[in-house]
């Protein structure tokens, strides 16, 4: 599996990782899954979120670790097929935006995951804990998309 990433430091204090995996299903079907917000634990990265819980414009993980984090769903932009979210609470990362973007080029379905955040002290823990988020995430959709194509 091929994980493309990018990470970088800028001056101003904020720092972002963006990964991008091709995914084995439709832009559709995995667009669907990204912006099913309060669906993280089933249809994104089960076993690495437990459980969600649905808030009013937020929505809380728990972790498989039992961190909780609360997010505030920014925005659902269906035609840019992009999901903008906020950290407000928990976890180790400070003024935390994350963005999930489904996109399509010659090569496939993109799955695009950026986070852009404060205190490059943590700059280690988010490139792993992103990589092993993509990765949970692409097998979850290329597994989903193939079970609905072959029922049997």
């Amino acid at each position: 599996m091929t994980v493309l990433m990018e990470v970088r430091y800028e001056e101003a204090g904020i720092s972002s990782v963006t990964v991008d995996v091709v995914v084995e299903a439709s832009a559709e079907f995995t667009w669907d899954a990204v912006r099913d917000v309060y669906a993280l634990d089933t249809r994104l990265i089960p076993a690495f979120a437990t459980h969600v819980e649905k808030g009013p414009d937020s929505r809380t993980l728990t972790l498989a670790n039992d961190m909780k984090i609360t997010e505030r769903i920014i925005e659902v932009n269906d035609d840019a097929r992009m999901l903008t979210y906020q950290t407000t609470e928990g976890g180790p990362l400070t003024n935390h935006l994350g963005s999930q973007t489904v996109r399509e080029d010659e090569e496939g379905v993109h799955l695009v995951w950026t986070a852009e955040f404060t205190s490059a002290s943590v700059i280690d823990y988010v490139t792993s804990t992103m990589r092993t988020g993509v990765e949970l995430m692409k097998k979850t959709i290329d597994t989903a998309f193939a079970d609905r194509r072959d029922p049997s």
